[in-house]
């Protein structure tokens, strides 16, 4: 079975404790639907001294 996912992205604040990152989904139409979210950074050009990384993905289906 293949999936078509949808990709949103939320921008990233660096704050005092490191850095933070929120995405809002409105899942009240959702009612078993499956989903699938990860933690992904991409440096930027400014950035010589991290590497691009991605956190495991995490799977869930909504439920009431």
């Amino acid at each position: 079975m293949t999936w078509g996912w949808s990709v949103v992205r939320a921008p990233a604040a660096r704050t005092e404790e490191g850095i933070l990152a929120n995405a809002t989904l409105g899942l009240t139409t959702a009612v078993n639907s499956k989903f699938r979210v990860r933690a992904e950074y991409v440096h930027s050009n400014k950035d010589t001294g991290n590497l691009n990384t991605w956190g495991a993905w995490q799977y869930f289906t909504v439920s009431r």
